[in-house]
């Protein structure tokens, strides 16, 4: 049981990063960013709803993404994953 817990924590968790990178920081809709990091509306829709975490190329857009974007305002990004 705790394992089941720990896995949905972690999609949840997933999840709002998703949306934090997408909706907070770059401010695009499902559309743009699924089509800015190669994957279906669908996709990214699932990711902030918890339904299914990005897969490992999917992750590696992701940080690319977030990477790019602490470079233009001058942030850190401190974290290798969202």
């Amino acid at each position: 049981m705790r394992k089941h817990l720990r896995h949905m924590r972690q999609e949840r968790y997933e999840a709002l990063d998703v949306y934090h990178l997408r909706k907070i920081l770059l401010e695009e809709t499902q559309a743009q960013f699924a089509q800015r990091i190669g994957v279906t509306t669908a996709a990214v829709s699932r990711w902030e709803n918890g339904r299914s975490i990005p897969a490992r190329m999917a992750q590696r857009a992701l940080v690319r993404e977030r990477q790019e974007y602490d470079r233009l305002h001058d942030k850190k990004t401190t974290l290798d994953k969202f």
